[in-house]
């Protein structure tokens, strides 16, 4: 995480630093306010790391096992084969890459929700804020979609790769 941004960020607005009531604003007293900005802050990485690490713990275990899987049972791959295993290591490793990139980019978007509550408690404008977020999101779900895909990819190239050389062998 970033040095200068920090999910637990005091809030100073309205009454903040004088202690004075901020009940008055209509629609968003501050207990609201800070009861919903805490649960974003604290729900945020929970919610986009669990796909995020699946994938990645499926992936990298499946790298690792390709290496026993050479050393074991394959260690004199068909030649011709082995286009097969350098397309099934460029799949696992997209997945890994796009689900890295999927998880810096949730966060950043998740720091944005952030913004966007602390505007609308100060009373700014959120619509670039909101577009923002609308975008980053919209790149997380192609992430996901791109590394779900190149993990399926992987499996199913190292999955002919080891028929061919198990059996065909």
């Amino acid at each position: 995480m970033d040095s200068d941004t920090d999910d637990n960020t005091e809030v100073k607005g309205r009454g903040a630093e004088t202690g004075e009531s901020l009940d008055a604003k209509p629609g968003l007293d501050y207990a609201t306010f800070l009861l919903h900005r805490n649960t974003l802050a604290e729900s945020g990485s929970k919610q986009s790391a669990s796909f995020d690490r699946h994938v990645l713990t499926l992936a990298s275990g499946v790298l690792g096992g390709v290496i026993v899987f050479l050393e074991k049972i394959a260690p004199d791959p068909v030649t011709s084969s082995l286009i097969l295993l350098y397309f099934s290591w460029g799949g696992l490793l997209a997945s890994i890459s796009c689900t890295l990139s999927s998880f810096q980019t949730s966060k950043a978007a998740h720091l944005k929700d952030i913004e966007i509550w602390d505007a609308i408690y100060l009373e700014k404008e959120t619509e670039d804020l909101q577009e923002e977020v609308r975008k980053l999101k919209s790149r997380i779900r192609l992430l996901n979609r791109i590394s779900l895909g190149a993990f399926v990819s992987g499996l199913i190239f190292l999955g002919v790769f080891a028929g061919y050389n198990v059996w065909v062998k």
